[in-house]
């Protein structure tokens, strides 16, 4: 566990390296963009994701069979901690990935998910560019061989200042975050708040509206494409509840 939240750290500064050199395309009609007013209403349903996209809004869009499908909803206590809250609809599913893990393949087994896994801030902001979506684009965009070779050199610089952990540890740390890294995969999609983006490997639609996101995640075949739809039908319900 030590080693993948260490692992994580790691990749957010391989992303952080590839997103500084992004070329990706960059609004700059705005130094500072407001709030967005639609905003307001869907952050009021931080602490009930739940009634923001109920299981009749989902089973309207995804007609496979969800007879076994479980509900867990983690909501944290605080209101500050709300923004991270997860709502998701889970069940097996026949679909695996494989992740290359200190020069090893690992065959993992994909549960199909269906849900929001978080309304709020967003990491996105480290990108500090002129307005909210130049910085969005920037970070939700697909690194280039490039951009990853310079973020590499850059996180090993990086943890070889650590003293606290060891030597063969951050080796194995740092090759999975290069495997984790190595499969990040964004599509922009249009049409959808001020800004949205698709995560190929995650199976996930981040939807940016005003300066915060919400997160929707449709996993549930192996057709990026085909979850990539779903998501976008289950985001737009979301964003109608306050239209």
């Amino acid at each position: 566990m030590i080693l993948l939240r260490y692992s994580i750290v790691l990749l957010t500064i391989l992303l952080n390296g590839c997103s500084g050199s992004s070329n990706a395309k960059e609004e700059t009609t705005d130094a500072a963009m407001p709030e967005s007013s639609n905003w307001d209403c869907i952050f009021s349903y931080m602490d009930k994701y739940d009634q923001l996209l109920p299981l009749e809004v989902i089973q309207k869009h995804y007609k496979g069979d969800m007879s076994s499908a479980k509900m867990k909803y983690n909501k944290s206590p605080e209101a500050k901690g709300q923004k991270q809250d997860t709502y998701v609809y889970h069940w097996k599913g026949d679909r695996t990935k494989t992740m290359q893990i200190g020069g090893q393949k690992m065959v993992i087994p994909l549960d199909n998910e269906i849900g929001i896994k978080w309304l709020g801030d967003d990491l996105y902001k480290i990108m500090n560019r002129e307005n909210p979506v130049a910085s969005f684009k920037a970070f939700y965009h697909t690194p280039t061989k490039e951009e990853l070779d310079a973020a590499f050199t850059k996180a090993e610089a990086k943890i070889s200042e650590d003293k606290n952990v060891k030597e063969e540890n951050k080796s194995t740390a740092m090759d999975m975050a290069k495997g984790m890294a190595a499969g990040v995969k964004y599509e922009d999609v249009n049409g959808l708040g001020d800004a949205a983006s698709w995560d190929v490997r995650d199976n996930a639609l981040i939807i940016l509206i005003g300066t915060k996101t919400f997160k929707i995640v449709a996993s549930v075949s192996a057709d990026s494409e085909a979850n990539k739809e779903l998501a976008i039908e289950l985001a737009k319900e979301v964003l109608v509840v306050c239209n």
